[in-house]
């Protein structure tokens, strides 16, 4: 019998050892993945950097700041900027037309807003603007 319980134990601590190197090896096949994902991410900045298609975050965040602000003011504006042209109108074909020429004109209005954001110089255009005025 006591041959019996040390063959038992030896079992034991032999498929402990082998879950226990299991778990090591699973451990490690996780941290080879991120290994090679941070380091492929490493590989496509650098190129990104070498082709100049890096942006800097803070600078899309303004960007989109701007835009939004603009379209919100503009629409916001819309209202009582063109409330007489549909007063008093009962024909609702002709304040359906009116309605879409005030919403065309608007986008009209911030269709290049995009283009200018993305020079440059797009900051200090703007501050040069508002000093104009």
């Amino acid at each position: 019998m006591k041959t019996t319980d040390a063959n038992d134990r030896y079992k034991e601590a032999v498929a402990g050892a082998m879950e226990e190197k299991a778990g090591l090896n699973a451990a490690l096949i996780i941290e080879r993945t991120r290994d090679v994902k941070v380091k492929r991410m490493q590989g496509e900045l650098l190129l990104a950097k070498a082709r100049e298609e890096v942006i800097v975050k803070d600078l899309v965040e303004k960007q989109a700041a701007y835009l939004l602000v603009a379209l919100r003011q503009r629409l916001l504006s819309m209202a009582s900027a063109n409330s007489r042209k549909i007063l008093g109108i009962t024909d609702v074909k002709q304040a359906n037309r009116i309605l879409r020429e005030i919403a065309l004109g608007i986008l009209n209005e911030i269709k290049d807003l995009p283009q200018k954001v993305v020079d440059p110089k797009w900051l200090e255009d703007l501050d040069a603007e508002d000093k104009e005025k």
